[in-house]
């Protein structure tokens, strides 16, 4: 754990920040526009973009997928995959500034926050790797795997919502602070 935070502190410029936000932004843009139109599949009908789905809606997704949908949905993932690399990343290294900001890093357990973004980062890995495994191995939803998707999907966006509100907090905390100064 204390390894991790290390590299969270010591990637913690403001050219590592600039540099995940632009390539989370590039990658989030890409998927979004199905790479400019060249695969054919549309985020909207991706799973993973469901806050919370039963195995019931998991299974009619998957298998409402015909082989040429299913490849262009692993595309997808693809980029999904080094959007998850940069994004989470980015979340922990910004709440370790706020945290860093507002005088906390050394506090108690606060420095632990830092990590909560990483922990959806988890997550999200497998919940892709769920959907990836039953849109190219399995041919049958397996409703043990629709259920841990689904947790892992719920679970994914609560962290988020989270991380967001601390960063959002700190951030305002700080610039408070740095008003009264001046």
């Amino acid at each position: 754990m204390s390894y991790i935070y290390l590299k969270i502190k010591n990637h913690s410029g403001k050219k590592y920040i600039l540099t995940l936000f632009l390539f989370s932004i590039l990658l989030f843009f890409l998927m979004e526009s199905s790479v400019f139109g060249l695969i054919k599949f549309h985020t909207s009908d991706m799973i993973d973009t469901l806050f919370f789905y039963t195995p019931t809606k998991f299974a009619e997704i998957i298998n409402s997928l015909d082989s040429f949908e299913r490849t262009n949905y692993f595309r997808l993932h693809v980029i999904d995959y080094g959007f998850i690399l940069t994004f989470y990343p980015l979340l922990s290294i910004l709440l370790y500034r706020g945290l860093y900001c507002n005088h906390l890093h050394k506090h108690c357990h606060w420095y632990k926050l830092a990590f909560l973004p990483l922990l959806a980062m988890l997550f999200d890995f497998s919940e892709n790797i769920i959907i990836d495994l039953h849109i190219t191995t399995l041919r049958e939803p397996n409703t043990f795997f629709s259920l841990l998707g689904s947790t892992s999907t719920l679970l994914k966006f609560i962290i988020i919502v989270i991380s967001v509100a601390f960063i959002t907090y700190f951030t305002f905390r700080t610039l408070s602070r740095k008003i009264k100064r001046t």
